[in-house]
């Protein structure tokens, strides 16, 4: 299969760090994959925490790969083996863990992963565009995890 992006743009902004962008769509991809298969042993208030945070990532996905392919770069949105193996080692711990009282605080360890790789690109796309939505990509994950709601 022979993968099809568009023609990047002719003004490419170089300040834009596409390694950076990739880190957070790769983490990502891994929370997703990891929440899509632990979401069946959760409890229903957990379960719909879950079931937002599967959405946002599916979203963010799609919103990264764009700004990678507008910045001359090529997404890779499979997550790798780093994906499936940490939903493989997710699946394993929800068959061993009957107990939901700690799966809100799972998924929010999880999310660290996320959380902390919009923090490197940030580090390093400090204005513009990109970071405008960096941050409230980062903003939406993290209301998401205390609870709040996201329009």
């Amino acid at each position: 299969m022979v993968d099809t992006y568009p023609i990047p743009p002719a003004n490419i902004e170089p300040n834009v760090d596409t390694a950076g962008l990739q880190n957070v769509l790769t983490h990502t991809v891994h929370a997703k994959d990891r929440l899509q298969t632990v979401r069946e042993n959760l409890d229903r208030t957990t379960l719909n925490v879950a079931d937002s945070l599967i959405a946002k990532h599916i979203a963010h996905s799609e919103q990264l790969s764009r700004m990678i392919t507008e910045k001359g770069g090529k997404p890779d949105a499979s997550g790798g083996v780093g994906s499936s193996l940490s939903a493989s080692l997710s699946k394993i711990g929800a068959m061993f863990d009957d107990d939901t009282a700690d799966s809100m605080e799972t998924i929010r360890d999880g999310e660290e992963e996320v959380m902390d790789a919009f923090g490197e690109a940030l580090g390093k796309i400090t204005d513009g565009p990109e970071h405008d939505e960096l941050v409230e990509m980062r903003d939406e994950i993290s209301r998401i995890c205390k609870g709040d709601t996201v329009a």
